[in-house]
């Protein structure tokens, strides 16, 4: 009888599928054959005679076995350092006599002018700032006192709210043939 009340002929038509019995197919690839079984016990017979015989050649070594570098009692030499100067200064030692022998950058440290001069005078208007972000670029070289450039490569227009670059130009060839003017 069933649980609805029925009665079934065929009980097996509600067993649970789990409960069922395993085909033939699913049986014949769960076993490992002779032959394959068989192969694996020697290829591992085989790995450990070669574990086993590679420790033995470890113990089993001659006690008289020294290293070739050994001397005739056995003791390995200490390597020792000559007592002689390892560099020895040459009685002419050559080489290029530069003018100032390279106190020029000592001198301009301490704040001796060795010959090269700098333009502490240059004024920043004469300096020129190229950049293409309007607000990073162009408004802070204006406020730092300096020329403004914007390259302006997707022609896209001025934001009116900031205040406009001295120049625009939408590559570096026209760049250079505005700084060459």
């Amino acid at each position: 009888m069933s649980r609805r009340g029925r009665v079934e002929e065929d009980d097996d038509a509600e067993s649970p599928p789990w409960l069922a019995p395993a085909s033939a197919d699913h049986r014949r690839g769960t076993v490992v054959s002779s032959r394959k079984l068989n192969m694996w016990l020697l290829l591992l017979a085989g790995l450990l005679l070669l574990v086993i015989g590679l420790i033995y050649a470890q113990i089993a070594k001659p006690a008289d076995d020294a290293p070739a570098y050994a001397g005739a009692d056995g003791e390995v030499p200490l390597i020792r350092a000559p007592d002689t100067p390892f560099k020895i200064r040459p009685k002419d030692p050559g080489g290029l006599d530069l003018e100032g022998n390279n106190q020029s950058a000592f001198e301009a440290a301490g704040g001796l002018d060795p010959g090269g001069e700098l333009n502490f005078d240059a004024l920043p208007e004469e300096i020129v700032y190229v950049g293409d972000d309007p607000l990073y670029d162009v408004v802070g070289s204006i406020e730092a006192g300096y020329h403004a450039v914007w390259i302006n490569r997707e022609s896209i227009p001025w934001p009116q709210h900031l205040p406009a670059p001295d120049h625009q130009v939408t590559d570096l060839h026209q760049l250079e043939v505005l700084l060459s003017d």
